[in-house]
């Protein structure tokens, strides 16, 4: 599972001497590492410049998989497993989230691969494998249309 934080190359922080610093892994190293652990209070961050990744294309595949509550112990030890591989594979991602259509509760796996593969990628393929999905948004796409697929999934306060 990646965070957004693993990205993050330098913070630009206002500190409490009034001095405004950079902190990365080479200028203020213990402040980056502590700014990384987020939710501190160690100074106003101004800028936050972070790495970015090039799509093959601009397309990746990804998207929802929805099943039955019923499988939460399988589902949790599939994110566990996924989560301490060895043979962690950088480019796949999951989020998982738990939900209710109003009708009955779901395990929701949000899907991505930062490669455009016909196929489903092997990493990811265990959380699809752990019972038939009541509903699957998974295909090649672009960034865009995924992001609008979880917002419009989101409620609405939560956008």
């Amino acid at each position: 599972m990646g965070f957004g934080s693993d990205t993050v190359l330098n913070f630009e922080v206002l500190v409490s001497s009034g001095d405004t610093v950079n902190a990365n892994s080479t200028s203020h190293p213990d402040l980056f590492r502590a700014l990384k652990g987020g939710q501190n209070n160690f100074g106003i961050v101004i800028r936050v410049d972070m790495q970015t990744l090039e799509l093959p294309q601009g397309r990746m595949w990804g998207g929802t998989v929805y099943q039955n509550i019923s499988s939460i112990a399988s589902q949790l030890e599939t994110l566990h497993a996924f989560i301490n591989d060895r043979e962690y594979d950088e480019k796949s991602s999951v989020i998982q989230s738990y939900g209710t259509n109003g009708q009955i509760s779901l395990v929701l796996n949000n899907l991505a691969y930062m490669e455009p593969t016909p196929d489903l990628p092997q990493k990811l393929k265990q959380f699809v494998d752990i019972e038939p999905p009541l509903q699957s948004t998974v295909r090649v796409s672009n960034l865009t249309e995924f992001v609008t697929e979880m917002s419009n999934s989101s409620p609405k306060g939560l956008r």
